[in-house]
């Protein structure tokens, strides 16, 4: 049995699925709006046990699109913003002092495999968690060694 035969039957299972569990009042409104809703509810938890634990962050909610994570701390800030018609979640750091490096822009898309839509980071797919964490730990953890970051 090849791919071809692997990947018709991944396709069957989703439909069947699909047919056994129709989507909710709620997925009908905007998949990519619950995919960013998601998002922003857990950078909400993610600050919240930050402060728990002893660190200085504020969230800020700056649009029904955007938001803003301040480390004052470190001096560095995370906007994350949302373009749902384009799916698409950008975040870029914001140094709050002259003497803060920060790193550069990035960019998840919102697609569709399957049911739900999930999010993507150079064509990867990403959970919501990895996504937090790639886009919150330079805000955070700026100390941290690029490659001890993501372990």
């Amino acid at each position: 049995m090849g791919w071809i035969t692997d990947q018709l039957r991944r396709v069957a299972k989703l439909e069947s699925l699909e047919h056994e569990n129709p989507p909710s009042a709620l997925d009908d409104s905007s998949p990519s709006q619950s995919v960013w809703v998601r998002l922003q509810n857990g950078i909400q938890q993610d600050a919240e046990e930050f402060r728990r634990s002893g660190g200085e962050c504020k969230l800020d909610h700056v649009s029904d699109n955007q938001v803003r994570l301040l480390n004052s701390g470190a001096g560095i800030a995370a906007v994350i913003t949302a373009d749902l018609d384009a799916k698409t979640i950008e975040y870029r750091y914001e140094a709050e002092r002259d003497s803060i490096a920060v790193p550069e822009q990035g960019i998840l898309t919102i697609r569709r495999h399957g049911k739900p839509e999930q999010l993507y980071s150079a064509d990867q797919p990403v959970s919501p968690e990895q996504a937090r964490r790639m886009i919150l730990e330079p805000a955070l953890f700026p100390d941290l060694p690029t490659d001890q970051a993501v372990a």
